[in-house]
């Protein structure tokens, strides 16, 4: 996608400076709502080096442009915030900033109201996320990690909301999300519920403890139009067996072009769901009644006609390094009419002959 737009910033945050300014570079605001509010469409906001602390933003009944107000730091300086809550902000960008978490929910929180809209994070580093209820929320680069509390960053609804929509997580680092301090908490690096056009590619998960991602609908709706594509999914930690688990019982679809050195599991019968494995390389714990399984190279078991069964030939897969090795077995594998553009590494797909490598990698 696309990077953030660049320029000269009109508008003006510190640490010093006063909501009762008009967020000019001689009167700096001190809220990231205020400035949000003062700003028009398609303006910068440059903010000064320095914590924050939390930083909610709330409805503004003038954002309706498509043109985002753009939230960076002074050049050279770190950002840092707490809980970092668009609440009902609409065609907002945060860039560059640590926060402790992403906190992307409608503005009264389960009790509903404006829902948050076009709201992307671009290179910002968290513990978490929640988006519950968003729509057009981009997540991407950045890492996501270094909490030990069983706290899961989740993408879903709360009950009696719509789901969230369109939702992108690109080019993420999960890391280190483990439940030491709640061993008995249920965790994962990423929890996708109730959701429409969720979109997970170009990631990476590492020692992500119980699993990598689950996929589960917990409050009867419905998980529609899921892609995940061209990741790579490390071995779960903290006594953890799968690092995809899916266990949908609706909807729809497509698990492309992963790299798996954990196992994926689809549980149970997915049968008339539409759901779809193609390309994928590593470890396919089960199959899952009615997936429509289409040139996957798997370690272990075949689960379609035109699968492989073989070790897929990553360059290290003990070190975390699932590019393809010379020679790989996953070379050539993937699909010549069903594949990415590009890679995880943003390469294009195929690169060598007119068939592209099944895995993330192409090599």
């Amino acid at each position: 996608m696309p990077p953030p737009p660049s320029g000269p910033a009109q508008l003006f945050v510190s640490t010093t400076g006063s909501d009762s300014g008009s967020c000019t570079a001689a009167a700096p605001c001190r809220s990231f709502d205020r400035a949000y509010r003062v700003a028009k469409p398609g303006q910068i906001v440059e903010v000064a080096g320095g914590s924050y602390g939390s930083q909610s933003i709330g409805y503004d009944a003038s954002k309706t442009s498509a043109d985002d107000v753009v939230f960076r730091p002074a050049a050279g300086a770190t950002v840092t915030v707490g809980e970092l809550a668009p609440g009902g902000a609409k065609h907002v960008t945060f860039v560059d900033m640590d926060a402790e978490d992403l906190f992307v929910v409608p503005q009264n929180g389960s009790s509903g109201g404006q829902r948050p809209e076009d709201v992307t994070f671009w290179n910002v580093d968290a513990q978490f996320f929640f988006v519950r209820a968003g729509k057009d929320v981009t997540i991407a680069g950045g890492s996501i990690g270094g909490i030990d509390t069983a706290i899961s960053s989740t993408i879903g609804t709360y009950p009696g909301l719509p789901v969230s929509e369109n939702v992108l997580v690109d080019g993420v680092g999960f890391h280190d999300v483990t439940r030491t301090a709640n061993p008995s908490g249920h965790v994962e690096c990423l929890f996708v519920q109730e959701s429409n056009g969720t979109t997970i590619r170009r990631s990476r998960f590492t020692r992500c403890d119980v699993m990598d991602v689950f996929v589960n609908e917990i409050l009867g709706g419905s998980i529609t139009n899921l892609t995940i594509e061209n990741n790579w999914f490390d071995r779960p930690t903290g006594g953890g067996a799968y690092a995809l688990y899916l266990y949908p019982r609706g909807a729809n679809g497509a698990i492309r072009y992963n790299s798996f050195r954990g196992g994926v599991i689809f549980d149970g019968s997915f049968s008339g769901l539409g759901w779809t494995a193609t390309g994928n390389a590593g470890w396919a714990s089960t199959c899952g009644t009615g997936v429509v399984h289409t040139r996957n190279v798997w370690e272990n078991r075949t689960c379609g006609s035109t699968d492989l069964q073989a070790v897929p030939g990553f360059v290290d897969a003990s070190g975390f390094d699932l590019h393809l090795a010379p020679g790989a077995a996953a070379l050539g594998r993937g699909s010549a009419t069903d594949h990415p553009a590009v890679d995880i590494d943003g390469e294009p797909r195929p690169r060598n002959g007119s068939t592209p490598d099944a895995g993330a990698d192409e090599a």
